[in-house]
């Protein structure tokens, strides 16, 4: 009965140490937040993107706003096409959270922009698994639901923000 009560606990306090207690790993975690929109019947709605750039340009707290979208993709190309999952996000997101791309550089504001060019960053176990860590892979170019992709880097995985996403 002392084992098993001594295992079970020592398994809940893995399970909470690594979801609660260890610092999240992002340059000065204590001042990052997470914000959602309030809407009628809607518990947390995603914020705009004309809100987000409101909040950013009019505000004297925050010093920088990453936005992030699930979105879902077909890789094509080589071979049979393949479901990725990824992330949409804004221009700056790394810089926000303080993560540099492992290689290549982040999105720039031109990119960021409504008809701008088609860009992509790869996560780091996806890049490893899909194109052997190539790092010739920075600058090359992948298709993504029909549309051609220059792909400007690799991004570490962080489980608090990119889960399991691919691009």
């Amino acid at each position: 009965t002392l084992a098993l009560a001594t295992g079970a606990t020592t398994a809940v306090f893995t399970l909470v140490n690594a979801v609660l207690l260890r610092p999240l790993a992002y340059r000065a975690p204590e001042q990052l937040v997470r914000i959602y929109d309030v809407q009628p019947d809607v518990a947390r709605a995603s914020v705009s993107a004309p809100d987000a750039h409101d909040w950013i340009t009019r505000s004297r707290s925050l010093s920088g706003l990453a936005l992030f979208a699930a979105t879902n993709k077909t890789l094509s190309g080589d071979g049979e096409p393949v479901r990725v999952s990824g992330q949409r996000m804004n221009a700056g997101a790394f810089r926000v959270l303080g993560l540099p791309p492992l290689l290549g550089r982040e999105f720039s504001e031109d990119e960021d922009k409504v008809g701008g060019p088609a860009v992509a960053m790869l996560g780091e176990r996806f890049w490893r698994k899909q194109y052997a860590g190539r790092p010739d892979i920075v600058g090359s170019t992948i298709r993504l639901d029909g549309i051609d992709h220059t792909v400007l880097g690799v991004v570490r995985e962080q489980p608090h923000w990119l889960g399991d996403s691919d691009v």
